[in-house]
């Protein structure tokens, strides 16, 4: 099996050697294997699966097992990775169509900006595609200006620090920007506190929100803190974090791209996420064909409820045997 590494200045093969635990080793960056389903969308194979490439600026995800084998999900920063069984390297032009989970429509984005998050979650779990307690970030992360009504965009997904001593660099700061103007949008700053002390350290404030929307984000998540509450509030810019924190201290970004965890989810660079007052749910692209249609039941579903329940006709027993589920027999 060979890997190869498609960056601006070329195309380059390099051996691969999968081990026991399902790794592929190549050096350098750390790949997420995915497969697509036969809904077209993507699941992980396994939490151990992974490949890296040496010389990689950035992760990709991997996709798509075919008779040649895997080829890429996405890349950044001009490198792409495809992994076949073939002698030859993918095409440039079938690898590159696939680069990117697809775009959102703007009837899509749209639609999403007018249905609550816990419509969607409700609809999301019609399709069956992920365990119920999984897809959503936890209650600790909480909406600072549901006025705004809804946050709809693409994760970009980063890793922040803050400790004592010399002044932090701030490769990863440009970094990010950097990631973030190239991704498409509308996309959303995901924060991962790495700290240890998310309340001793504010991870943004007015200007990072600014120069956030003018590179496409419309909003930041954390499970730490940021901080010029109001000015950003006046912006427009969704916030969700733990608390407020005065200072930015002297905060350091770590990683960027790579998968993160917050409130007990796993979120990755590419993520698409609904968020309001009630919290964020993660969309998986695969129902976003469907889900107008399964939120529109839901809908439906909970107006009968709902008007069963305001009736003359409602009683506790009548109810039961209306849903159906829950009976004690």
């Amino acid at each position: 099996m060979k890997a190869y590494a498609r960056s601006l200045r070329g195309t380059h093969a390099f051996a691969v050697t999968p081990t026991p635990q399902r790794r592929w080793t190549i050096g350098g960056l750390t790949l997420q294997l995915a497969v697509e389903d036969e809904r077209g969308g993507t699941r992980s194979l396994n939490a151990d699966v992974a490949v890296s490439c040496p010389g990689a600026p950035s992760r990709a995800v991997l996709k798509r097992p075919e008779a040649a084998g895997i080829e890429h999900e996405y890349g950044r920063h001009g490198f792409d990775v495809g992994i076949v069984s073939g002698p030859n390297p993918p095409s440039t032009r079938r690898t590159m169509s696939r680069s990117m989970p697809r775009s959102l429509t703007r009837a899509e984005l749209d639609f999403l900006l007018r249905v609550d998050s816990p419509t969607v979650a409700n609809a999301i779990e019609r399709f069956g595609v992920r365990d119920r307690t999984e897809g959503f970030l936890g209650g600790d992360i909480q909406c600072a200006f549901p006025e705004l009504g809804n946050m709809v965009g693409r994760a970009l997904t980063v890793t922040m620090s803050n400790a004592p001593g010399p002044l932090a660099q701030r490769e990863g700061y440009w970094r990010m920007w950097h990631a973030l103007e190239e991704m498409e949008g509308p996309t959303v700053l995901v924060i991962a506190d790495v700290s240890g002390a998310p309340s001793r350290v504010a991870y943004a404030g007015e200007i990072m929100s600014r120069l956030a929307a003018r590179l496409g984000g419309v909003g930041m998540v954390t499970d730490g803190a940021l901080r010029d509450v109001a000015e950003v509030r006046a912006l427009g810019f969704h916030y969700f974090m733990r608390f407020p924190v005065v200072s930015h201290a002297n905060y350091e970004i770590v990683s960027v791209g790579d998968p993160v965890n917050l409130g007990g989810q796993r979120v990755v660079t590419g993520d698409l996420l609904h968020g309001d007052q009630n919290g964020i749910v993660l969309i998986p692209w695969e129902t976003m064909d469907r889900l107008p249609e399964e939120v529109a039941k839901v809908r439906e579903i909970e107006s009968a409820d709902m008007e069963f329940i305001d009736s003359q006709e409602f009683s506790l027993t009548a109810y039961e045997q209306r849903k159906g589920y829950g009976s004690r027999g």
